[in-house]
């Protein structure tokens, strides 16, 4: 199921177990240290619950262009930022919130929008998936 994905075997071990029983927790979070594939096996999951993973690699935020996006915005001013929220939505129900500004945080209108969104239904499947990158970094205030 997770082809090609060289992590910690247990925790995919332990997401093919909880999928094959069909019990999928609603909210999982993925630690450890910077670098070992969270948000990567986050995308692999996304692409085996929804398909298409050709789109939900194009959140990747280590791609060029994912990168020089949000380094664009660290040079906006905070209204700008703060009017439209970023996040990445390649496919229709797979929705990436990567770190935004100069501080690289979860910003509060990144919350706030995630929570309007998660409200409605599917796009296209049974499911959607939000994937909150570096959600230790999410502004407290």
């Amino acid at each position: 199921m997770f082809e090609g994905f060289w992590g910690n075997q247990a925790v995919t071990q332990a997401l093919e177990q909880m999928i094959s029983q069909g019990r999928l927790a609603q909210t999982l979070l993925f630690s450890g240290p910077e670098g070992v594939g969270k948000a990567t096996l986050a995308r692999r999951l996304g692409a085996h619950l929804l398909g298409q993973a050709e789109l939900i690699e194009r959140d990747d935020l280590s791609l060029p262009a994912n990168v020089e996006a949000i380094a664009a915005r660290e040079k906006l001013p905070a209204e700008k930022r703060n009017d439209d929220p970023l996040m990445l939505a390649t496919h229709a129900d797979f929705v990436t919130f990567p770190p935004d500004g100069p501080l690289r945080q979860i910003s509060i209108q990144q919350t706030r929008l995630l929570k309007d969104r998660a409200q409605f239904r599917p796009n296209k499947g049974n499911r959607r998936v939000f994937l909150i990158d570096h959600v230790d970094r999410a502004n407290g205030s």
